[in-house]
């Protein structure tokens, strides 16, 4: 096999004629089983090559090749509405790739040239090349594979223009990850020494194992299970075992050494944000206020009914309180409700009260000298809400997390940024450009 402008290309000139012959029937069949749009580089098979290349005469190739047609059903067959196909008239001649539009009621020539046997001449388009990382070749529909349920729920929610503006959100998350997940196992493969290489051939030997022992020892069986659980075959899931060992092992070595988390850290972090851990409580309190002698009697009142056991709003209504006594809520200070920002007199009597208690009368100091009144307060405490406070040692292990995600959240993008500056890969805004062509035109309505 070769390489050019991109393109794998089969050399086919000194292969058997049975091997040939089986490669063209499995690339018809391929390209009659899926639509397959060009959207970049391509390649095609000719059977005029293949003829060519052989020394086979143009009716055996012919002959041969007409038993595609009893591989392929009529659904299969009308998915090849994106796919062209050229006929040459003879095996050397310069036929023509233009297609004339098919006179009303004729059948497509891409329809007759799907529905007839292959013929001498026939390009058949077997896969479309969108790029290459690390000099590994994104083929269309292996790209797909995973997003395309995604991208037909888009095309059937949306019209053509806004599906293009998702199908390139889409297609570009999707393609970045293939990138990073291609130019990470490039960097993994070339950081193994001799015996990390062979070491990784045995343990692929041994995943394969496993995975046919659990399935009796029956690869049909194992193709079938792993299907049905994890949607790929035996192989690529062995596959994907290795690979997911091979980038956590790059990731040992290359990221994880550089995370460090010190005491002195978690310690400078819990004084940073000390207030969330400890956060402030709260008191609401309500209020009767009495000027003696005018409010002799209430407060008498008042006293005596609560005495009695009636509730302090109840008596603050009868007694013509707003809001039923209700005065504000304070937020707490460390020494709880008594560390509340109210004259001293009710700090000192809210000391040593709970919630629905009652103070003692209070008797509030006058700042005027000449003032022969006096104001008696009964304060009570109507609701706390006080919120426990948590010491560094009860929030280290949560700190300490959160430094070392943060860490290695930095660490691994100070990688990423390393090894895709020295990567091999096509530009991904091209190949995004050439994917996005590709899904409307594919899923597209």
């Amino acid at each position: 096999m070769i390489q050019r402008k991109g393109l794998p290309i089969v050399i086919l000139s000194k292969m058997p004629s049975k091997i040939i012959l089986g490669l063209m029937t499995c690339c018809a069949f391929a390209a009659c089983q899926s639509e397959t749009v060009v959207s970049g580089p391509a390649r095609t098979v000719s059977v005029a090559d293949f003829s060519a290349s052989t020394g086979m005469n143009q009716e055996s190739v012919s002959q041969d090749s007409s038993s595609v047609k009893a591989h392929s059903s009529p659904s299969s067959q009308s998915s090849l509405s994106g796919t062209t196909m050229s006929t040459s008239s003879s095996p050397g001649g310069s036929g023509s790739n233009t297609m004339l539009p098919p006179a009303v009621g004729e059948t497509p020539e891409s329809e007759r040239t799907a529905l007839r046997p292959f013929r001498p001449g026939d390009q058949v388009l077997v896969e479309s090349v969108i790029g290459q990382v690390s000099g590994t070749p994104i083929f269309a529909d292996k790209f797909f594979e995973p997003i395309a349920d995604q991208l037909i729920s888009e095309s059937n929610r949306l019209d053509r223009a806004n599906f293009m503006v998702s199908a390139r959100r889409i297609v570009l998350e999707h393609l970045k990850a293939v990138v990073l997940n291609q130019v990470f196992l490039s960097e993994a493969v070339s950081s193994l020494t001799a015996d990390e290489q062979k070491g990784l051939f045995y343990f692929l030997n041994q995943v394969k194992e496993r995975i046919r022992n659990e399935a009796l020892g029956q690869p049909s069986l194992a193709d079938k299970e792993s299907l049905e659980k994890y949607g790929m075959t035996a192989d690529q899931r062995a596959q994907a075992i290795r690979d997911s060992s091979l980038i956590n092992k790059l990731i040992n070595e290359r990221i994880t050494p550089r995370i460090i988390v010190s005491w002195r850290d978690v310690e400078n972090e819990y004084k940073l944000h000390e207030a969330e851990f400890n956060p402030p409580g709260s008191v609401t309190l309500s209020l009767m206020q009495f000027t003696l002698p005018a409010d002799a009697d209430k407060f008498a009142d008042a006293q005596k009914h609560l005495a009695d056991g009636e509730p302090f709003a109840q008596v603050a209504d009868s007694l013509g309180f707003s809001k039923s006594g209700v005065f504000d809520t304070f937020k707490t200070g460390p020494g709880g409700i008594s560390d509340i920002q109210v004259k001293r007199e009710i700090r000192d009597a809210l000391t040593g009260l709970s919630e629905g208690q009652t103070s003692a009368p209070i008797k509030l100091d006058s700042s005027d000298p000449k003032n022969t009144t006096e104001r008696m307060v009964l304060v009570h405490v109507d609701k706390v809400d006080l919120q426990a406070s948590k010491s560094i040692y009860d929030v280290q292990h949560e700190i300490y997390k959160k430094l070392y995600d943060e860490r290695a959240t930095q660490e691994r993008n100070r990688f990423i940024r390393s090894i895709m500056a020295k990567g091999n890969y096509d530009e991904i805004d091209m190949m995004a450009d050439r994917l996005v062509r590709v899904a409307v035109e594919r899923y597209g309505k």
